[in-house]
């Protein structure tokens, strides 16, 4: 019984850092990453691969580490 209440609070944890991260910390970060993208297009830089590299990052970093890991259920 111990073992059940233990994974079943590991699981809720990991829910609560789940929906932190996809609907507060994702949605700012992607917000702050337009802001620049868009101050660097007006002020004419050429080269938006650093910007592009953030982006993918941003993406797959909270995608492949972060969605399968707590949003998963056992």
């Amino acid at each position: 019984m111990m073992k059940y209440d233990a994974e079943k609070m590991l699981y809720m944890k990991r829910q609560r850092v789940c929906f932190l991260f996809f609907f507060w910390l994702m949605p700012i970060l992607i917000c702050i990453y337009w802001i620049f993208w868009i101050c660097a297009v007006f002020h004419g830089n050429g080269s938006l691969t650093l910007e592009w590299a953030f982006f993918v990052v941003l993406l797959l970093g909270g995608q492949l580490g972060l969605y399968h890991y707590p949003c998963s259920s056992y």
